[in-house]
């Protein structure tokens, strides 16, 4: 078939058959154009039978004063978290919903790499699910600019969510962002009350290699870790006679909705500042690359790089946290920035930190998470992004059957008050897909540990509450439920090493919550990366940052701060129509 093919093809560029080759690339031209026509007059077409027109008021009234006892069953279309590829109608976890709530769930199931290319097909074919997941503020403002969503006032939540939205307000106020649109709210905003990017992650340090240079501790300090650093690659520390081993490779932050860029967090989080998000001063947000401690940890990472202390291919590693991996088990650097999580040292794992170097280094014994060193004023800290995470959003036409709407929300409203629920709808029956003990937390059952049968089961590959990502439930659990649930090992873990008030937030954690992000922000995201590379390399002296700050600004970056500051404002505003506390932080949970 592949000849075939090939010979077709061959046949249809020979010189004899241009002329039909023209002809077929005109109507293929006018093919797509006929498409791309009859695409838009169908997505006009669907906006206007499909989505009923009402104000915000008439919307607010109707959701509002729906009575829905729960006799009907109702059925529901649900586009879930495209995580769980091998997911099937049909599991424990959606019988249970249906029957606790009677109504009739229809999943969707699209695989992660597909979502973004057939989600919009779907909708522009009028397939709009009454209930579907969308990851970013990006992805929110086109479905509501397009009509697909559903306006879903605040009023409504309240009054039908009461306990999902005091969860919300106590462990991500800011979420209420992302599903916000011109003034209005069209989504259930989701949280995590404890996942990665809650806690603040340290790096691991190859504690063989500090103990081979004559290192006995952990480095506290900037000027400590420099000389860890230093001595990992001018003193041998494997021992093998060659110069071929470095200090670091710093990581590089790829986020699900618009890439943050968090190499070197703890260098920056020594001098207080976020390289790669917004710093409120003085009531103003500023960019916290564009400020004067950005250019003083510019200064130090040129000396360490010209000091061969940093991996000199590090930008070729950049988002690829396995690459990294290979760097630190394979001998290449001894400190790997951000990647302290419990899951590093589950010897359970093959694949984990630990199980790996057991069978690597087995001499070396333990690997610990490192400090985040502490910079001349004392400061230190890491980069988190926060727990806002995504959006359940209602289809438009659903305007015409609230009862749905006002269903879920009580569902997810007892799913966050209610461990027992919230436990059913993201790992199952206990003693049959999950077992905990206080040993060892939250364990998968067999089959269902296996991650074809769990997935299968939309019990997810590793049973855990903390995540944001269940298929039914796409919101964290309590810090409470997570702090009973997990083993004491992990919360001690956490409570030693990942200590909230060493984080460091934005006030607006994701990029794209400020609207004109998605008109400036991927070329000034990139246009940093590539200066401060220069800098730290080398091809640029550091002097220069002076006028990267002025074309930064020149670039977009002056009417992305004035959005940025707009949506400040906007964020207050919201935070009193939700009751939500301004200004609160994960050390203020603690």
């Amino acid at each position: 078939m592949r000849l075939q093919g090939r010979e077709l093809h061959e046949e249809h560029v020979h010189p004899e058959n241009i002329s039909g080759s023209q002809t077929f690339r005109k109507r293929s031209v006018g093919l797509w154009t006929v498409i791309v026509i009859f695409s838009f007059f169908l997505l006009e077409g669907c906006a206007k039978r499909t989505f009923p027109k009402l104000s915000t008021e008439e919307l607010t009234d109707r959701l509002i004063e729906v009575s829905d006892t729960q006799e009907q069953r109702l059925e529901i279309s649900w586009l879930g978290v495209p995580r769980q590829i091998r997911g099937e109608e049909g599991s424990w976890i959606e019988r249970n919903l249906e029957k606790q709530f009677n109504i009739d769930l229809k999943p969707i199931f699209l695989e992660w790499l597909s979502y973004k290319r057939r989600k919009p097909l779907m909708m522009l074919g009028g397939e709009i699910p009454d209930v579907y997941w969308v990851e970013s503020s990006t992805d929110l403002r086109r479905d509501a600019h397009h009509g697909f969503a559903l306006e879903l006032p605040y009023e409504v939540i309240l009054k039908h969510a009461p306990n999902y939205v005091e969860a919300l307000n106590k462990y991500a106020p800011e979420a209420w962002l992302l599903s916000y649109y011109k003034g209005g709210n069209y989504g259930l905003p989701t949280f995590g009350a404890l996942e990665n990017g809650v806690l603040p992650q340290p790096g691991v340090w190859r504690i063989d290699w500090l103990r081979n240079v004559g290192i006995e501790k952990i480095p506290e300090t900037l000027d400590e870790m420099h000389d860890a650093l230093w001595k990992f690659r001018h003193e041998d520390p494997d021992g093998n006679g060659r110069m071929d081993t470095y200090g670091m490779s710093p990581k590089a932050g790829l986020s699900q909705k618009v890439r943050i860029d968090h190499s070197f967090g703890e260098i920056y989080g020594a001098f207080g500042v976020l390289s790669a998000g917004w710093v409120e001063q003085d009531g103003h947000l500023i960019w916290g690359g564009i400020l004067p401690e950005t250019k003083k940890v510019l200064a130090i990472l040129k000396r360490w790089y010209a000091e061969g202390l940093i991996y000199p291919e590090y930008l070729l590693v950049g988002d690829d946290p396995n690459e990294r991996f290979y760097l630190f088990t394979r001998g290449k650097v001894g400190y790997m920035p951000a990647y302290a999580h419990f899951d590093s040292y589950d010897h359970k794992f093959s694949g984990s930190l630990a199980g790996l170097m057991s069978r690597l280094h087995p001499e070396a014994n333990y690997y610990p998470p490192g400090n985040f060193p502490a910079g001349p004023k004392g400061k230190r800290g890491g980069p988190i992004i926060g727990g806002a995470e995504n959006v359940v959003v209602f289809g438009a036409h659903l305007a015409l059957e609230p009862e749905k709407v006002v269903r879920i929300l009580r569902m997810f409203n007892k799913m966050a008050s209610d461990v027992n629920l919230h436990l059913q709808a993201k790992i199952g029956k206990r003693d049959v897909h999950w077992s905990w003990s206080i040993e060892n937390g939250i364990n998968g059952l067999p089959p269902f540990d296996d991650p074809f049968y769990g997935s299968r089961e939309l019990v997810g590959i590793n049973p855990t509450i903390s995540h944001a990502i269940s298929f039914f439930c796409p919101f964290g659990a309590r810090k409470e439920w997570l702090e009973h649930y997990n083993s004491n090992k992990e919360t001690d873990f956490d409570q030693t090493y990942r200590r909230a008030e060493l984080s460091l937030k934005s006030p607006i954690p994701w990029p794209d919550m400020v609207p004109l992000a998605e008109k400036f922000y991927a070329d000034l995201r990139v246009f940093q990366e590539t200066v401060f590379a220069e800098i730290i390399q080398g091809n640029r002296e550091l002097e220069e940052f002076d006028e990267f700050v002025k074309e930064w600004f020149a670039r977009g970056g002056l009417e992305l701060t004035e959005d940025a500051n707009r949506m400040l404002k906007v964020k207050d505003d919201v935070f009193r129509q939700v009751g939500a506390v301004q200004g609160e932080s994960r050390a203020d949970l603690n």
